[in-house]
């Protein structure tokens, strides 16, 4: 191994040992190094922004801020710098998230409406025809916020989407589902349904929820396997309620379970 590889190992091991117990040298020393060496990827998530208002200022803050967080947990034995690092660009990336909520439209080809994005149980669906067909459904990004109220906007006659009362039945359901959950399994859950990382919002959102938990991949699909059992079992005892579930199967039939290579 090149002694320079050596040095920085031993480096890191010892730096961030010294700023878990309290040392503000060596957590300035840590931030420090990565803003020399490691700031490139700060523009490279920022460049992907639509927002006018959220500068290159606002993503560096958001990566310092999953950095910070992240050398508390960071293991030193193993490649902590690597692990600060990577904690900060997920930050950035539900950062980056957040904001696209604001400059999306959507189109269903079934029944050929454009509307604003509906997402329930944390997959797409048309609000008009309750159309979830992966591949029927497309979603619009632009580079400037969709003023909806901008009499001005080409966008503006686009329709609100309110909820329904079958909208709030669903959401009773989920909300009762979501509380026989518990451990790992609700952590899985509320991210993909609550925080809305899965696969309509993340290119690999398997990986970005293991890395957010700070477990394997493997364990993620575990989880979401367990997720899609239960849910078809508490479907089965729905049957008999007069609540309308006009979804029933979308859990069932959506949930991704990726085999690892």
């Amino acid at each position: 191994m090149d002694n320079t590889l050596v040095e920085f190992k031993v480096w890191e091991k010892n730096v961030v040992a010294k700023a878990q117990n309290g040392d503000s040298d060596a957590m300035n020393d840590i931030i420090e190094y990565i803003m020399k060496e490691k700031s490139s990827v700060i523009w490279t998530i920022a460049r992907q922004n639509t927002q006018h208002d959220r500068s290159r200022d606002d993503f560096e803050q958001e990566f310092l801020i999953g950095c910070y967080k992240a050398i508390e947990k960071a293991k030193a034995d193993s490649s902590p710098i690597g692990f600060i690092v990577q904690k900060g660009i997920w930050q950035m990336q539900t950062y980056l998230r957040s904001g696209y909520k604001k400059a999306l439209v959507q189109h269903c080809q079934q029944c050929n409406s454009t509307t604003r994005p509906l997402t329930k149980h944390g997959f797409v669906v048309c609000p008009k025809c309750n159309n979830s067909t992966v591949g029927t459904l497309e979603r619009f990004e632009f580079f400037t916020p969709v003023d909806y109220g901008d009499s001005e906007s080409k966008y503006q006659h686009i329709p609100a989407v309110t909820k329904t009362e079958e909208d709030i039945a669903e959401e009773a359901v989920i909300n009762e589902f979501e509380a026989r959950l518990s451990g790992r399994v609700l952590d899985v859950f509320r991210l993909m349904i609550r925080e809305e990382i899965n696969r309509d919002t993340s290119k690999n959102y398997i990986k970005e929820i293991a890395g957010r938990l700070d477990i394997t991949t493997s364990n993620v699909n575990l989880r979401l396997r367990t997720i899609k059992k239960k849910w078809a079992e508490f479907m089965e005892e729905q049957e008999a309620d007069l609540m309308p579930h006009p979804s029933k199967e979308i859990m069932t039939d959506k949930i991704v379970i990726e085999e690892e290579n």
